[in-house]
């Protein structure tokens, strides 16, 4: 979502594509405690919320859905989502993290 704010402010055409809903791994978390300028931490689908909410002051077209397949012809990026495929110049690809618990003993 910073990518696509600062793209945008930027004047710059924009997609931003989430499979599921804006802000990944911290709608999972509880609170957010290390996010500077909320010193008593904040919950993670707020932090998510207020991210998205940002976003609706700019032109950001936002996909919900899968980019299935990228590719790269002659500088020009091709990106199937769902049964589309959108035209790029350039991609910024935000992969996301899934929480994964080590194998350590308690």
């Amino acid at each position: 979502m910073t990518a696509a704010l600062y793209l945008a402010r930027s004047e710059v055409s924009v997609a931003m594509v989430e499979k599921l809903s804006p802000g990944g791994q911290m709608l999972m978390t509880h609170l957010i405690e290390n996010y500077p300028g909320f010193p008593e931490g904040i919950e993670g689908w707020k932090l998510a919320d207020a991210m998205a909410a940002h976003l609706d002051h700019y032109a950001v077209d936002r996909i919900g859905d899968e980019v299935s397949a990228l590719e790269s012809v002659d500088g020009v990026h091709r990106l199937t989502i769902g049964e589309d495929v959108v035209e790029a110049k350039a991609v910024v690809l935000c992969s996301g993290a899934r929480y994964k618990r080590g194998g350590h003993p308690r």
